[in-house]
This record gives structure tokens, C-alpha cells and sequence, in this order.
């Protein structure tokens, strides 16, 4: 992992009155912020809602150059959410709410701060190098770029060491104290069951507040697409005390 990061590759955006309770939002992989602000997707239903609404979508890079590039913008995104949460007024309510791949910046965000009470991961990581090594090819990352980021890190174990800290599965101990809504698919062939459950099982063992829905029938993106268009689910988690 010798590469040094030159140019950070996530985006911000922001949506609603900054003084409003919050919600920060983290895109799919390679998955622009406007676009999950169409009608009858989380970001409008979120604005509707009153929320103040801060947005973090990244270039495929973030997941495809290698394993420093991620942990680097992981990082960085981390500490721009905390510098955003220190400047808001002290009863401001704020929440995460993850999709996807923006599931290990919300788990990860959600551990490292108290304020942060309620937390959505849609289709949510649990061991990010165990993902990794069982991604099938797909459009965007190939076997033969999928099996350069592996090695950019060294081999595998070194993949598991370097994404260790940052798996949702590591971080169970510090989300005891907040509200989860968690979201899985049974056919996801993109976050395997046989690993996300393991998730599930953590949370369940360690006393979080937890609400679990399981698609039974779709696969990796039609279920997030199911998901977030049946938005009463997420409103109620949090809009709910």
C-alpha cells in the first residue's frame, strides 16, 4: 500500500436548510447525489421531510485503484462529516443513512460520533475485504482490475489487515447505542448473505437496536432500487423519536 493518494475522487453536495435536522447521506458506488434526488427516491423524501440533507458520492476510483485510495477518501470524508457536525447548533438531531457501498461510511461515521443517534445502511457491507475477494467481475471492476486493487495491498490477508478497522463488523461494539435499520438480500450477488448476515447475527448478539428487512427475491441493485422506493420504511425509522 507505498501509493500516496493526490487528488481525492468523493463529491459534496448539499440539500435543505443547514439548520434543520440532519441527515447525512452516502451514495452507492459510482452513483451521483442527483440522482437519488429524483422524485420517490431518499434524497427528495428526505427534503420533504425537513431534513438538511449532506451528500457524498465518489468516482469508481474510489474503488477501483487500489485499497489506499479508498481508505484515503474513507478518511477524508470522515473528517469532513465531523467538521460539518461540529458547526451545527447543539439540538440539531443528525443521522446517517447509507447505500450500498456508502453503508461502510455511514456504519464508520455513526461509530465515531455520539451525536449520531439513527443510522439506515441499505444493503449494508460487513467485512469489506471478505466482499472483495468474493466479488464476482462486474461492468465497472473486472477480474483483472478486481485482481490488481487485491494486490495493491499485498494479497489477501493483507487486504482483511487494511480494511479491518474500517468493516462494519469490526465497529458493532461502538453502534450499540444507536438505532440501526438494515437492509439485506437473499440473492445479492454483489454482498453475499452468507457474509452480510454475519452483520445481522453481530448487531442482534451485542443488544442494538435493530429493524431488519430481507428481500427474499432481488439481486444487488434491484433491491436497493425496491429499497428506497418503499420509502415509508426509512421515514418512519427516522422521523420516528
Amino acid at each position: 500500500m507505498s501509493e500516496k493518494l493526490s487528488t481525492l475522487v468523493y463529491k459534496v453536495k448539499q440539500y435543505g436548510n443547514p439548520k434543520a435536522k440532519t441527515v447525512f447521506f452516502f451514495c452507492p458506488f459510482g452513483i451521483p447525489s442527483w440522482s437519488l434526488n429524483l422524485p420517490g427516491l431518499p434524497i427528495w423524501y428526505l427534503l420533504r421531510d425537513g431534513y438538511f440533507v449532506v451528500s457524498y458520492s465518489y468516482e469508481t476510483a474510489v474503488a477501483t485503484r487500489s485499497p489506499q485510495v479508498t481508505i484515503d477518501n474513507i478518511q477524508a470524508i470522515q473528517a469532513d462529516v465531523e467538521k460539518k457536525i461540529n458547526t451545527l447548533d447543539d439540538n440539531v438531531e443528525v443521522s446517517c443513512f447509507g447505500i450500498s457501498m456508502g453503508t461502510v461510511l455511514a456504519a464508520n461515521i455513526a461509530a465515531a460520533n455520539t451525536r449520531i443517534k439513527k443510522v439506515v445502511l441499505n444493503l449494508s457491507y460487513g467485512d469489506i475485504s471478505e466482499h472483495i475477494i468474493n466479488l464476482p467481475p462486474t461492468r465497472t471492476i473486472s477480474r483483472k482490475r478486481l485482481k490488481a486493487y487485491i494486490e495493491a495491498a499485498g494479497d489477501e490477508k493483507s487486504l482483511a489487515r487494511v480494511f479491518q478497522p474500517y468493516s462494519p463488523l469490526s465497529l458493532v461494539s461502538e453502534l450499540k447505542n444507536k438505532k440501526i435499520l438494515l437492509y439485506l438480500s437473499r440473492r445479492d450477488q454483489i454482498l453475499q448473505l452468507t457474509h452480510t448476515f454475519k452483520l445481522r447475527n453481530a448487531l442482534e448478539a451485542a443488544g442494538v437496536q435493530l429493524q431488519y428487512f430481507e428481500n427474499v427475491r432481488a439481486g444487488h441493485s434491484i433491491a436497493i432500487i425496491y429499497n428506497c422506493l418503499r420509502a415509508k420504511r426509512y421515514r418512519d425509522f427516522l422521523n420516528k423519536p
